[in-house]
């Protein structure tokens, strides 16, 4: 890996229930720890990714917007996702996923017991003796450590007592030996850690010594969520070079801490020294198995029966899809003995003493440079090779009605997978409404025909400028007694409509329905006044037109992601074909409310289709393998297929698919790796370019050495080798 100051790295935190990510870089022997983000709660696999993604951006508030966001991700995880040095299916599927969606690069993982662990070595330049305990909702972990060698872990639920929990994981050690006076708490968010602080600290230990036995009552520590970010930053700066010390951004630091990060050209954070540690005293390997528990201070098997998960020697996990699987074994280092050929020094002359003690040294000085020159260095070699692009169209059928396969017509069973969705949103009214008053007053009715008239309520009088009122209620009109006498009834009506405009003065005259004015008119008694109007904003057909289809639009996408979550590995899911149903809807306006904006509450099945993975794949074979150039090989992983959908019909679906495939050249490693060592990086590249395919290469040297030092190293293991496709 690459050691330029510029380049960032992720760190990610996975534990059970909480999340937290920080952001950090190598910076010659120094771990700048840059920025760290705050806990975050996820509940279940479907919304880890979001619940990632909101804590990367949390931690990335203050990184600098002119340097490149980082990419290559360490990842932190509990001791129950491990198993046999292997992150378990179910969790490696968890961070694949995260990987995928976030576009992280993994270049390794760490477990967190072992990552505190190292880092208080750091802090205190001596090998830690204690118990570290992991407090998860259901689940507890024990972890010992003896001299800063890793005895093991044991998993224990979860009961009312902390105490009670912490002697069951104890006892399982079965060591016989008095254990570390030290325990450190630590879980996801330090919330409950305090009251459980005051348990352990105090339980009443001497009267449990039938079940453990301390040398004294141990000491209590919290370890918070950003100390635990910081361990693992520092766990995978290790894998990269020798750390010398931590800068932590946004802490404070006494006089000498600052004097010391003068010295080596630094002003910012907190100054951590690592007592001259090198990655092997952190213990990171890659690509080798660990040494023995024989080789730490484990009690007698012969005396006493060990679990049997502590009988087997400690293997390195392997991180199936990351650039550089890397763990933290702890190496046990034993206190250096006189040699017997020096004798007694003590009657022997000084000057002699002194040459005795030169020689010595300059032999040491001789044989540790060898070594050192012989072991530390590393070696990164990445080669990129151009891939062979293999592509072929098939139009297929998938079939939701049929159990076989018929690959002669490309017809395949599909199966559905429904779930139901709920949700919320909210969208600003856009549509105008004109809303007011309407005129009213009284007007007299006069009847000059010689029979009574009756008028409902609500018939219509005209009045100046075609302006329509209504009778407000039923009245009857006496008949004229004479030309000049008309029967009359005054009576209350209303405008039409509402409007300034029907505001008229006293005096107006009206046509009444249809009779002719000549014989039947009214007159305003009064002014009929009280019209007023004016715009205001409403709920459009359009408004809610729009919110129902962002809504559904928005479900589909989180019904999708559900549907993604449940989907074994042996299964496709075809993005294409996805269909949803309402299954409830409510509006909080009706079309035409005055509103500034509309709600809506929607539930929505969302249903899609999968299909055998084999079965695809066996297809793309069928139809690639005949195409694959010589010195080649078709692998699953390589073979993509997309769909393009034609049409449905009754549960049938027709597609156009692609079928793809990025060959890489069959190339072997280990080959590589014996014909690369001891060279110098010109003749690597010379040799490199012998490989079918190669394209270009980076050789990362560590450290990197003047002149003719400056070798590919001699060790194999010491070497690595990533085949990348050139794009």
């Amino acid at each position: 890996m690459n050691q330029n100051t510029s380049e960032y790295y992720w760190s990610l935190v996975i534990e059970d229930g909480w999340l937290q990510a920080a952001i950090w870089s190598l910076s010659g022997e120094y771990v700048r720890v840059m920025s760290t983000g705050p806990s975050t709660k996820w509940s279940s696999a479907e919304d880890l990714v979001d619940t990632a993604d909101g804590a990367l951006s949390a931690a990335v508030v203050n990184f600098p917007e002119d340097e490149k966001e980082p990419s290559k991700t360490v990842f932190g995880v509990p001791p129950l996702w491990v198993e046999d040095g292997q992150i378990k299916r179910e969790h490696l599927d968890k961070i694949r996923q995260l990987a995928t969606k976030l576009s992280l690069s993994p270049i390794g993982f760490v477990v967190l017991p072992e990552a505190i662990a190292h880092m208080v070595k750091l802090k205190e330049g001596s090998p830690v003796s204690g118990i570290v305990v992991g407090v998860g909702e259901t689940m507890i972990d024990v972890t010992l450590f003896r001299l800063g060698n890793l005895v093991g872990t044991v998993n224990v639920g979860r009961s009312v007592s902390i105490v009670e929990d912490v002697i069951e994981g104890l006892s399982r050690f079965s060591t016989g030996e008095g254990l570390p006076s030290r325990i450190m708490l630590y879980d996801g968010n330090t919330s409950e850690l305090e009251a459980l602080q005051e348990d352990l600290t105090e339980a009443d230990w001497g009267s449990l010594e039938g079940k453990v036995k301390f040398l004294h009552s141990p000491q209590v520590e919290i370890i918070d969520p950003k100390a635990k970010t910081v361990a693992v930053c520092a766990a995978g700066a290790s894998e990269l070079g020798n750390v010398a010390g931590l800068l932590v951004d946004g802490e404070s630091q006494d006089e000498s801490e600052k004097n010391e990060a003068h010295e080596h050209g630094t002003s910012q954070g907190n100054v951590i020294p690592a007592h001259d540690l090198t990655p092997e005293d952190v213990g990171f390997v890659v690509g080798e198995e660990v040494k023995n528990f024989s080789d730490t201070q484990m009690p007698d098997s012969s005396s006493q029966e060990m679990p049997a998960a502590f009988k087997q020697p400690f293997k390195m996990p392997k991180f199936s899809f990351g650039n550089l699987p890397f763990h933290l074994p702890v190496k046990n280092r034993e206190p250096a003995m006189p040699h017997p050929s020096v004798g007694n020094l003590s009657t022997t002359p000084k000057w002699k003493r002194l040459m005795v003690f030169g020689v010595i040294f300059v032999v040491l000085v001789i044989t540790g440079g060898i070594g050192g020159w012989w072991y530390l260095p590393r070696a990164e070699i990445v080669v990129f090779l151009a891939p062979q692009n293999l592509e072929e169209t098939e139009s297929l059928t998938l079939d939701e009605n049929i159990d076989q396969a018929d690959v002669e017509a490309r017809i395949f069973p599909a199966q559905t997978v429904a779930v139901e969705v709920t949700g919320s949103k909210s969208r600003a009214a856009t549509g105008n409404k004109t809303v007011g008053d309407a005129a009213a007053g009284q007007v007299t009715i006069r009847n000059g025909t010689a029979s009574d008239i009756v008028l409902e309520s609500g018939t219509s009088l005209q009045g100046p400028g075609d302006l329509e009122y209504t009778i407000n209620e039923e009245v009857t009109v006496g008949s004229a007694t004479s030309p000049s006498d008309p029967g009359s009834v005054t009576t209350a009506v209303t405008a039409s409509d509402i409007g300034a405009q029907y505001n008229i003065a006293s005096g107006e005259n009206f046509s009444v329905s249809n009779y002719p004015t000549s014989e039947v008119d009214a007159v305003s008694e009064g002014e009929l006044s009280g019209g007023s109007s004016r715009e205001v904003v409403a709920v459009s057909a359009d408004d809610r037109e729009k919110l129902g289809e962002e809504l559904t639009e928005e479900l589909k996408s989180q019904g999708i992601a559900q549907i993604e979550g449940q989907i074994e590995s042996t299964s496709y899911f075809v993005s294409d074909a996805v269909r949803t149903e309402e299954v409830d809807t409510s509006f909080s306006k009706a079309e035409g409310d005055e509103a500034s904006s509309v709600d809506l509450d929607m539930s929505l099945r969302v249903i899609g289709i999968v299909v055998s993975k084999e079965q695809l794949e066996s297809l793309a074979r069928d139809l690639l393998e005949p195409k694959v150039p010589t010195g080649y090989a078709l692998r699953s992983e390589q073979i993509d297929v997309s769909f393009e959908l034609d049409d449905e019909s009754d549960g049938a679906w027709f597609f156009d698919a692609s079928i793809t495939a990025n060959l890489l050249p069959e190339i072997n490693t280990d080959d590589i790796k014996r014909n690369v060592i001891g060279k110098y990086p010109s003749q690597a590249q010379q040799y490199l370019t012998t490989i079918p395919g190669f394209t270009k290469a980076d050789i990362t040297l560590t450290p990197s050495l003047p002149g003719k030092l400056g070798n590919i190293p001699r060790v194999t293991d010491h070497v690595s080798i990533e085949i990348i496709a050139d794009r």
